[in-house]
């Protein structure tokens, strides 16, 4: 396995509360569904919004549209990292608190 690039970042939850137009704009289909039924919106939308940054950071694509980027959850609990419905071969770790931080590493066989 080769790592062809590292993402990483971080975002402060308290300047995603009441963002419904940010969500709309950022966020896969499925995503939106579940920050629809999300106990804590902000939290939920900085967390993803941290995953595409990072996804832009460790990929060089600053052209991607952040809503063919989608984080699901594998069997396991783990998020998974899809771009226009295929898995990319990536580490995602996801982490949030006051603030929302995410990693992503690409790496090819």
């Amino acid at each position: 396995m080769k790592i062809i690039g590292v993402g990483i970042d971080i975002a402060d939850i308290k300047r995603y509360e009441d963002k419904d137009d940010l969500a709309k704009r950022i966020l896969h289909p499925d995503e939106y569904r579940e920050y629809a039924m999300a106990v804590s919106k902000a939290s939920y939308l900085a967390s993803r919004f941290s995953v595409k940054e990072s996804y832009v950071k460790a990929s060089q694509d600053k052209t991607v549209d952040y809503r063919k980027l989608c984080v699901k959850k594998s069997v396991q609990g783990n998020p998974v990292l899809y771009l226009n419905g295929e898995r990319l071969k990536a580490f995602v770790s996801i982490s949030h608190d006051d603030k929302a931080i995410a990693i992503v590493i690409l790496y090819q066989d």
